[in-house]
């Protein structure tokens, strides 16, 4: 039997499934379990899942990322469990270095790697080397915010918990790990590369702005007055770290939807941007300084 299963949830998939399921079935001296959980495509996305591999194939109506990440979690019986998302990229000794950290720290509920950067055509565009090091529920508070493709779990650690809270939204991976770590437990971070996170154009969609109010909103759920890790000396700190870091990007997004004439939008980040003050000014002045000493 397998000691680790692989989940990837895939929504409109069918450009890029196959590449990442060759990717977890050309794993050296790992044969994992694979659990592809399709959240309601339209496209051919199932198609290729049935011509590439012979895994488990789950097929629900649209219910977003965590319900499928959940409906997968119910069916893998293995000790550990990574969610890889649909268009990244495992390296091929990925699992085997995930593997081997738990071996490693038996107290570890959750291992993390290295990534690279690729397009969307798969070429190389960048890394992110990560150091060798444990951590703790803290440091995710503070910006430790690896992908779930970079992380492996423990599957018991998972269930403890009662897997993903799928109103986390956009920020299901802060509150996964929050719950995961709270105030005792922690994971451990190998540094070695384990995979390649995919950069394409439906990524830049996405609003800083409604990042930020999740993550925010999910950052004082658990350090509040009522939370696990309750704190509100560092829950200050974990506010100003994160209004500074979304700072930088949210002027950006203000700028974008006054071209593009969506009003309702542009609003909603202005407004955002100004209850983030002081702090927010402080990451957009680094941003634009940063790129103006780059510009030839």
């Amino acid at each position: 039997m397998s000691t680790c299963s692989v989940i990837i949830p895939t929504y409109n998939a069918q450009n890029f499934i196959a590449e990442t399921l060759e990717s977890v079935l050309n794993q050296v001296d790992v044969a994992p379990d694979i659990v592809v959980v399709d959240d309601g495509s339209s496209d051919e996305t199932c198609k290729v899942v049935q011509e590439t591999t012979s895994g488990t194939l789950i097929q629900q109506a649209n219910s977003g990322d965590s319900a499928a990440r959940n409906a997968g979690l119910k069916v893998v019986n293995t000790d550990f469990v990574l969610f890889l998302d649909h268009d990244d990229i495992l390296e091929p000794d990925a699992i085997k270095h995930h593997l081997a950290a738990f071996q490693a720290h038996p107290d570890a509920v959750m291992v993390v790697g290295s990534n690279k950067k690729i397009d969307e055509n798969g070429t190389r565009i960048g890394e992110n080397i990560l150091p060798e090091k444990s951590f703790t529920g803290r440091d995710v508070a503070m910006g430790f915010t690896p992908s779930f493709s970079q992380c492996m779990y423990r599957r018991s650690a998972l269930q403890s918990i009662g897997g993903f809270q799928p109103e986390a939204g956009m920020g299901a991976d802060h509150d996964l790990n929050l719950r995961l770590l709270g105030t005792a437990a922690n994971g451990h971070c190998h540094g070695k590369v384990v995979m390649s996170y995919r950069q394409h154009q439906n990524q830049q969609t996405r609003s800083p702005a409604k990042l930020y109010n999740k993550h925010i909103a999910i950052l004082r759920e658990h350090l509040g007055p009522t939370g696990l890790m309750k704190d509100p000396e560092f829950l200050r700190q974990v506010e100003r770290r994160w209004k500074t870091y979304y700072g930088q990007f949210i002027p950006s997004e203000v700028a974008r939807m006054m071209l593009q004439r969506n009003l309702a939008r542009m609003y909603f980040a202005f407004k955002t941007f100004l209850t983030m003050q002081p702090y927010a000014s402080f990451g957009a002045i680094k941003y634009f300084s940063n790129y103006f000493r780059k510009k030839p």
